[in-house]
């Protein structure tokens, strides 16, 4: 996970976010509209309806556009997560498997 975050202020602590999210975790500190964000994410990725409030929280910010927009999106990765598991994409040469930890995989081995 050595990548760097190119959009300076703004970026600032995504880093413990992200991997809160890859580990499964519940995030630290997101503001209200990141939280009905990611609990709208995890609704569609679990094929569950998301609920009235968090719908209401988004379009009171994004509107509808936005939320069909953000529906869409989470849709769309993870179509292209099935086509790369179901064919058995290979990560590029050299990089790391970022949901393998350490200890669940010493030798650290790549997808590849």
């Amino acid at each position: 996970m050595g990548q760097t975050c190119a959009g300076g202020p703004k970026c600032r602590g995504l880093s413990s976010v992200l991997e809160a999210i890859r580990t499964n975790q519940e995030p630290p500190e997101l503001t209200d509209l990141q939280q009905a964000a990611l609990t709208a994410a995890h609704c569609v990725l679990r094929h569950r309806s998301i609920p009235q409030e968090v719908q209401d929280r988004l379009t009171a910010v994004l509107g509808v556009p936005g939320v069909v927009e953000l529906v869409v999106l989470c849709g769309y990765y993870q179509m292209i997560a099935g086509v790369i598991f179901a064919f058995d994409v290979p990560l590029p040469a050299g990089e790391r498997d970022p949901f393998i930890t350490d200890a669940t995989d010493p030798g650290g081995a790549s997808r590849e």
